[in-house]
């Protein structure tokens, strides 16, 4: 279970699905060695920041049910890029209600012995089968925040529902971060409780809407403050998932999922 990482936003405004797949790809990027996979396990395909067509778990939906998966065939079905493979949500919503955690549990347990590393896009629905489901499997859990007074007000209220379903997040990354903002770490932590040393700031990026508009992660623009931050934050999933890395040696001209 230690190299499934799972990210959840504290809402769908947080930019969940942007900052996992940009994990994803800086990590593949930078460490050739290992295999990564993105799965998002939410209501949505997730798929706002890829071009081309890839593989979803609403196509094995028959065989998540009768537990009757095969692992090799998802790997080869996968849209892959070197060495880092995306497995999209579910697109239907009329069906998205009708996964149940356990279906999340059996699909991870099925793709953990394929990959070094996956990442999980679980969304913001606490409610939504897969995301509890995925939730439930890992105990690397990263929340995802901004300094908005929306977003830690939602905190606040969701935070006893998150202790009543024995979630604890080992990290609580605060995205879009300025420093320019009053709400610094130190007034969250004072607000929240949650201790600064597990926090993590992703800066605040002008790229974010371009990224959308060209179907990429935020791994292709020259932000330093931003990249480094990424970067930061990308070795720190390696870390909580036990995953070996190597130094760059090499400048690799990445590619994304164009």
């Amino acid at each position: 279970m230690s190299k499934v990482v799972v990210f959840h936003g504290i809402d769908h405004k947080v930019g969940t699905t942007l900052l996992v797949q940009s994990v994803a790809e800086w990590i593949a990027k930078e460490q050739k060695h290992l295999s990564v996979m993105m799965i998002s396990m939410n209501a949505r395909k997730s798929t706002e920041y890829v071009r081309e067509v890839t593989e979803s778990i609403e196509n094995f939906r028959i065989q998540l049910d009768h537990r009757m998966l095969d692992a090799n065939q998802i790997m080869k079905l996968c849209q892959w890029k070197s060495n880092l493979c995306l497995l999209s949500g579910i697109g239907s919503q009329l069906d998205h209600r009708s996964y149940h955690p356990d279906h999340a549990g059996y699909l991870l347990r099925m793709l953990e012995d394929q990959v070094d590393l996956i990442l999980i896009d679980s969304g913001n629905e606490i409610d939504h089968g897969l995301a509890v489901g995925a939730l439930a499997y890992s105990q690397n859990r990263f929340l995802i925040l901004t300094q908005q007074e929306s977003m830690l007000h939602r905190y606040e209220q969701l935070n006893h529902l998150y202790q009543e379903l024995s979630i604890q997040f080992s990290r609580f990354i605060i995205n879009k971060f300025q420093t320019s903002d009053p709400y610094n770490l130190s007034y969250i932590q004072k607000r929240t409780g949650i201790p600064t040393f597990i926090m993590k700031i992703i800066s605040y990026t002008e790229y974010y809407r371009q990224a959308e508009m060209e179907y990429r992660s935020l791994v292709s623009y020259q932000d330093a403050r931003m990249q480094a931050d990424l970067a930061g934050l990308s070795r720190e999933v390696m870390s909580v998932a036990l995953v070996p890395s190597t130094e760059k040696k090499r400048k690799i001209s990445w590619k994304n999922f164009i």
